[in-house]
Formats: C-alpha cells, structure tokens, sequence
C-alpha cells in the first residue's frame, strides 16, 4: 500500500518513509522488508520519471510549491484554520494525551506518525485552496480513533470520582460531531486568517464553474477549427471538453511556466505562477482571462469589459499583465459570444484569425 501511495501523490514518499521510520522502531526486519519493497516500486518510477520529464517531482509541484518562509506561514495557517474550524482541537489534545500514556504500543505510534505527517505536509506545501482541508483527510481517522480511545481511558480513570464520566464523554463526542456538521454550512471560524464563505457554499460554487467549464468546452469544440489554441486559466475541463491544444497559463500544464523563478507564498494558493510574456509570444488563437463565467448579455462597452475582467487580477496577477500588455491591445479583439441561450461569454480573439473561426 505504501509503495502504490508513492505512485499516487509526490507526498507518498513522505508518509512511506515516516510510517516505515516509525515501524522499525518495534521490528527492524520488517521495517526493512517494507522499505524495499517501496524502494522497488517507487525506485523503478522515479527513475522513468526523471529521465522521461527531465525533472525529479511532478510539473504541478513546481507550479504550486515554492516561497519560503511566506509559504511556511501560509501552511500554518492552513493546519490552524483546520484544527479550529472542525473543533478538531479537542480529538488532537486527547489524541496526544494518548499517546504520552501508550507511546510504546505500535498502533498508537503509527497513528500518532499519520496525524504528524499530514500537518507537516501542508505546511511544507503552503496550505491548498480548496474546501474541506483535503491535505489533512489522511490524518482524520487516525485522530478520531486516538482520540475516542483517549476519552474511553479518561472515562474509567474517572469513574470512580465521577459517576457519569462515560456521559461526559459521550456529550464531548456529540459536541464534536454536531460541531463538525454545522462547520461544512457556516463560516469556518479561524484564529490566524479571515473566512467570508462557508466550506458548502464554496464547493457549490466550484460546482457551478465547473458546469459552466464544460459548457464551454463543448462550445468552443463544436465552433473552433481543430488547429484553434486556446489560453485559459482553467486548463482541465475546458481543453479536455475542447479537444483543442491549449496553454495553461497557471502552469499546472506547462512546464515554461511552472519552473519559473518567482515570488510566491503570498498570492492564492496554485495561482500565483504566471509568465505573460511566454503566453503572448505563444500567439493563441482564443484567451480566457480570469475563471471564464457567463454573463447574461453581451458587454458592449469598454467599461463592462473591464469591470469583468478585473475581478480576477487580485488572484491572477499573470491576466493583468496579459490585458494591460500593448501587444493583447493591438493583436486581440474582444468578444461577446452566446455558448447557450442566454449564456454569454467573453473571450478574446486574435484579429488575424477572426475571419477562420467560425461563428464569433
């Protein structure tokens, strides 16, 4: 299982050798059989990788990893907004309690390896955007079965002094599990960061980009000539619903652009690289600046086109490079353009290429 987890995700290899690290402590042996058969596995990959991409760690690494103390920070951050928003405080504190008191058993040294390991990767990674706190998953069962196990030894320590320890623990698990659901449809309460939208609604509205993505894409296939490039920030259901070659102009899809050398650690999470004059120079046929949305009707003056252009500039400072470059000015058109019935869209067009693509 470890040896697959490293073919997974690049943090594979980070769990593989704290969990064998951990394991050898009770049986070096075994501990060595593990780490060789990771070492096969993960040794025969890494190797294929490297000499077919020319570069050790996954492209979406590069992209999104990178700016130091900042995104050490910004890590912390992260792990602190998790532990508060999910009161998962209170299954952390019984968890350690545990482990102090049964530190020589194995399982306990394991699971206590699991929770470490994944607060580690995302500070190590500066944190990551989505809802829910996906980086701490592998963290959570652990947690929840130290820290149940916590209150259940707590509960006979005290029944003696207490009668109704095992109620007292049994309402802290219901406060935790009532606490945890309101969490997912109210705004995340967090000590180090501001929150403005509740996990729920922010997944919601992921949804709803994304089924405007596809709308898009299937548009941009059936309307396109199949030689059309594309520029979008949103490069993964647009081209894979287009069918056309796009440049990915965060860089989770373009090296160019992923290992470039630039600040980071401060802008939001895996969009910070960019490189406006690598895109430019591409000279695609069609840019979509910002996270492509519709419009009810088509912007018809200079000052609408801004105004939805300029939502994004804060979180995609490579699209206010692109728009406020001379060459956009002089070699792009923009266009309001009807993907369904009532669904309009804007994008950018290069004028030596209006008269070959199709219905815009």
């Amino acid at each position: 299982c470890l040896a697959l987890a490293t073919l997974a995700r690049p943090e594979g290899i980070g769990y593989a050798v704290a969990l064998i690290a951990v394991a050898a402590v009770e049986d070096r042996r075994r501990a060595g059989r593990a780490a060789a058969v990771v070492a096969l596995v993960f040794g025969g990959y890494f190797a294929w990788h490297w000499l077919h991409f020319g570069h050790p760690l996954p492209n979406t690494f590069y992209a999104k990893v990178g700016g130091g103390q900042a995104a050490l920070w910004r890590g912390v951050v992260n792990v602190e907004e998790y532990l508060t928003s999910q009161l998962a405080w209170l299954p952390l504190a019984a968890s350690l309690w545990l482990v102090v008191r049964r530190w020589r058993q194995g399982w306990v040294r394991l699971y206590a390896v699991v929770i470490a390991a994944a607060a580690g990767n995302v500070v190590l990674v500066g944190g990551h955007t989505f809802a829910f706190h996906r980086f701490m998953l592998p963290a959570l069962a652990p947690m929840l079965v130290l820290g149940g196990t916590a209150l259940r030894d707590l509960s006979e320590q005290l029944r003696a002094r207490t009668p109704h320890a095992e109620r007292w623990a049994a309402g802290a698990v219901a406060v935790l599990a009532v606490w945890m659901l309101v969490a997912t449809v109210r705004v995340p309460i967090a000590f180090l960061s501001p929150q403005d939208l509740p996990p729920r609604s922010g997944v919601m509205r992921a949804a709803a980009f994304n089924d405007g993505y596809g709308r898009i894409g299937s548009w941009l296939r059936r309307t396109m000539p199949a030689d059309a490039v594309v520029a979008t920030n949103a490069a993964g259901i647009i081209p894979y619903e287009s069918r056309l070659p796009t440049i990915d102009m965060l860089g989770l899809n373009d090296a160019r652009i992923a290992h470039r050398e630039m600040p980071m650690g401060r802008g939001a999470i895996g969009h910070e690289k960019h490189d406006a004059d690598y895109v430019l120079e591409r000279r695609p046929d069609v840019i979509l600046l910002g996270l492509p949305r519709f419009t009810e009707g088509p912007l018809r003056t200079g000052a609408q086109l801004r105004n939805h252009v300029q939502v994004f500039f804060g979180s995609l400072p490579g699209d206010r490079k692109i728009f406020l470059d001379p060459r956009f000015r002089d070699q792009y058109a923009p266009r309001s353009v009807e993907v369904e019935p009532g669904k309009w869209l804007i994008l950018f067009v290069r004028k030596d290429r209006l008269a070959d693509l199709g219905q815009i």
